[in-house]
């Protein structure tokens, strides 16, 4: 696992827990992040890979999490 996710994650994860409000919130795809945030409502989506030629054709996985 990279530990900046990690750190990253887990900070936003603090932060997000405690808020009164609401919040919707993306995150690659990945077994650490669905564990981190499973208390919350994660949707699966995936799109075509825009940000690189060469893998457009190629499905992106991320999670859309959020409290609503």
């Amino acid at each position: 696992m990279n530990s900046f996710i990690s750190r990253i994650g887990g900070k936003c994860l603090d932060v997000l827990s405690n808020i009164k409000g609401k919040f919707v919130l993306s995150y690659n795809d990945c077994d650490f992040i669905r564990e981190l945030y499973k208390n919350f409502k994660i949707i699966e989506v995936s799109r075509n890979n825009n940000l690189n030629p060469k893998l457009y054709h190629k499905p992106y996985f991320e999670l859309i999490i959020k409290t609503f």
